[in-house]
């Protein structure tokens, strides 16, 4: 069984990993569209507008670098090469890797349901197993009193 702290972080990687992928599907949209060159703020507003992620021109630089998105500099600016054959792969791979660790946290998801099941059912016995204890004292104490009289 996973432990918590390893789903926990399985989920926090996928969140990252799924923000990133909607970068590069941004950047292979637009280059689908025939945008060759776009700058970092470009495909932030982009990103914004069509996929409501909210995310800095600076960590789009970092997820662009990481992954080695050519640059340009054209009329002074840093522009991103928007080369589709280059981001495609990304997409696949990506798509790959959060599939398995969603699939990973399904399971573990699943196996943590069923400890929160039993733990409910244990708790509802002990419920009825305090409720049957204090039944048992009033008796004890009704039989004392019929037995003294």
């Amino acid at each position: 069984m996973t432990s918590m702290k390893e789903c926990f972080e399985s989920g926090v990687a996928l969140i990252g990993m799924k923000n990133c992928m909607t970068l590069f599907q941004t950047a292979y949209l637009m280059s689908q569209e025939g945008n060759k060159r776009a700058t970092a703020s470009e495909v932030a507003e982009r990103a914004a507008s069509q996929f409501g992620l909210k995310i800095s021109p600076s960590n789009i630089g970092q997820a662009f670098s990481a992954m080695g998105i050519a640059t340009t500099i054209s009329r002074g600016k840093t522009k991103y090469v928007l080369d589709s054959t280059e981001i495609e792969p990304i997409l696949r791979v990506g798509k790959q890797e959060c599939t398995e660790i969603s699939d990973r946290l399904e399971e573990s998801l699943s196996e943590y349901q069923d400890i929160a099941e039993r733990v409910d059912g244990l708790i509802n016995e002990l419920r009825e197993t305090l409720k049957l204890d204090g039944e048992e004292r009033k008796l004890k104490i009704q039989l004392r009193q019929v037995q003294g009289e």
